[in-house]
């Protein structure tokens, strides 16, 4: 099979595309509703999503890998309750990296997850209470309702910039300083549901922490993803790499099956004959389902070209064919049409279709070349018998 490029790139974009759909999840729906926003039930956030909306502040159900968030700043990322084994390293570090460039990221979870051990802080078990007083930087809530039965431990707390307690004295919400963000991890993820959002301070609580900027509420971390391949392929470098491959599709397409060349004056454009022809017929010749129909037309063609060649008025047969080449006295030009009308009388071979056009390319040629010698030679001796009368 005769090599072409347009395979290795049909291969290169099959790869691409099954890269894409090997490297994307898809799921319909959420497994876990705790803290979705898509979920009405005691656990869930769409009282919070609602409210948001009626206040015509910007707000986004993230259902996508954190690599793709936006890098625009003064956003919030919002995760709460998230499926503790979704979130991998290469996540973990793009959450980071969304933090760094101005923006922040809020973890609202009630186990051990990537994010806390990336800080370096677990969650840990205490008695079930009711928290009603919570102080934190610059500020202390005296009325808040909601419950928890955790709360945040380990190394990490000593370098937060700020923590969040109970009344009891249990850390329950922590400040990390990341890049020009910060990460903000929170033990008690019911002050975000619906049952609780809209009693005592717990909303203000929740807009003081959020403050007036645009929410991505994680809904990949319950399982709700609408990693599509279309997303995925284009966005970033991807969609980059994309439009410079449709640009060299299009120039290709361009410079091979629409540009034939600059036009040229009719007056200057020599008749078709010989090679060029036969290029041209041999091009279309070479479609496999055609050959055996084509090669019982460019036999006779060959013996009409040949008669031609030697002014024969008749019927453009074989002897008419054989008669002008051997009156050429050339064993070249011989050789070649003996092995030309072997393979000829042979019928028609796929295995030796290309050796049947090669011979005819070059039986064409030599006559062609022979048929011009001759005709200078008649041209001079004509011009001699007239200067002799």
């Amino acid at each position: 099979m005769k090599f072409r490029m347009w395979m290795v790139v049909s291969g290169l974009l099959v790869v691409y595309l099954a890269v894409g759909l090997w490297t994307t999840s898809v799921s319909s729906k959420p497994v876990d509703i705790a803290g979705s926003a898509l979920s009405s039930g005691q656990q869930g956030s769409m009282a919070l999503e609602r409210t948001w909306r009626q206040l015509r502040l910007p707000w986004e159900n993230w259902e996508q890998i954190p690599g793709f968030l936006p890098k625009s700043s003064n956003s919030v990322y919002v995760s709460v309750e998230p499926q503790q084994s979704v979130y991998q390293p290469q996540d973990v570090s793009a959450l980071l990296h969304f933090a760094s460039a101005g923006n922040t990221v809020i973890f609202a979870v009630s186990q051990q997850d990537a994010v806390l051990q990336k800080l370096n802080v677990s969650v840990n078990p205490i008695s079930e209470h009711t928290v009603r007083t919570l102080s934190g930087p610059h500020k202390k809530w005296s009325n808040t309702s909601f419950t928890t039965a955790d709360e945040l431990n380990g190394a990490g707390l000593q370098v937060a910039q700020k923590l969040w307690r109970d009344g009891q004295g249990n850390v329950l919400g922590a400040v990390f300083k990341q890049g020009n963000g910060s990460m903000v991890l929170w033990a008690a993820p019911s002050v975000w549901e619906n049952g609780t959002i809209d009693k005592g301070d717990n909303f203000q609580f929740v807009w003081n922490l959020i403050g007036n900027r645009k929410v991505f509420w994680d809904e990949y971390g319950h399982g709700l993803s609408s990693q599509s391949l279309i997303k995925w392929m284009f966005h970033g470098w991807r969609l980059l790499a994309l439009i410079l491959f449709i640009l060299a599709l299009f120039l290709y397409l361009y410079k091979n099956l629409w540009r034939f060349g600059p036009v040229r004056n009719p007056q200057l454009e020599p008749p078709m004959q010989g090679t060029d022809f036969m290029d041209a017929l041999a091009w279309q010749m070479t479609r496999p389902a055609l050959r055996r129909n084509q090669y019982e037309h460019l036999v006779p063609l060959v013996q009409k070209r040949l008669a031609q060649h030697g002014r024969y008025r008749g019927v453009a047969t074989i002897e008419a064919a054989t008669k002008w080449i051997e009156a050429r006295r050339a064993p070249e030009l011989s050789a070649v049409w003996q092995a030309w009308m072997k393979l000829a009388d042979a019928g028609y071979q796929a295995k030796r279709w290309r050796e049947f056009l090669k011979l005819t390319r070059t039986l064409l040629k030599q006559a062609e070349d022979y048929r011009e010698e001759s005709t200078d030679s008649e041209a001079r001796m004509g011009h001699e018998v007239r200067h002799t009368k």
